[in-house]
């Protein structure tokens, strides 16, 4: 597996990693779960966080 390869496989894990968190969201709020939705929010905004500087370092390989 090549750097971008590993990379571009990162990303899609954080991306699912959002999703799965936003799902877990919803059924917080459904629940009142405020403990629950703190860290699903906090894990969203990680996981999109992630994203990024894993974007950031693909566009710097590929420019390299």
């Amino acid at each position: 597996m090549t750097r971008e390869e590993r990379i571009q496989s990162e990303i899609e894990v954080w991306e699912n990693a959002a999703i799965i968190y936003a799902k877990a969201l919803e059924e917080a709020k459904k629940y009142g779960d405020y403990g629950g939705m703190q860290h699903d929010e906090h894990m969203i905004k990680f996981s999109q966080q992630k994203v990024e500087s894993l974007e950031v370092e693909l566009q710097q390989l590929k420019s390299a």
